[in-house]
């Protein structure tokens, strides 16, 4: 897990929150969403990439994404809930998957 949460966070845009056991939230500013998708697929790439002492299958990560023009009316609560939905489906429908927008 600490291998993992690096590569996020060298590959990261911003600054990277752990947000439960397994998860991690970026949040991002000014930044369009298909750049957004290239960073979460490289997240994901080099992810499966990684070799962990003892473990011979690649790793795999699931990311589920969600945008907003904030302003009035825009609830961080919403933006997570729609993110958390995401990475549901993304590990549904398959894993090792980046889904949203």
């Amino acid at each position: 897990m600490k291998q993992a949460a690096e590569v996020i966070k060298e590959n990261s845009p911003t600054d990277v929150i752990r947000w439960g056991g397994e998860e991690f939230i970026i949040i991002t500013e000014g930044i369009e969403k298909e750049e957004i998708i290239k960073y979460a697929e490289n997240i994901r790439q080099k992810i499966s990439e990684l070799k962990i002492n003892g473990i011979e299958e690649k790793l795999t990560i699931s990311i589920g994404m969600s945008a907003e023009e904030w302003g009035e009316g825009s609830s961080l609560t919403q933006l997570i809930k729609t993110a958390d939905n995401n990475l549901n489906k993304a590990k549904r429908i398959g894993k090792n998957k980046v889904f949203g927008f």
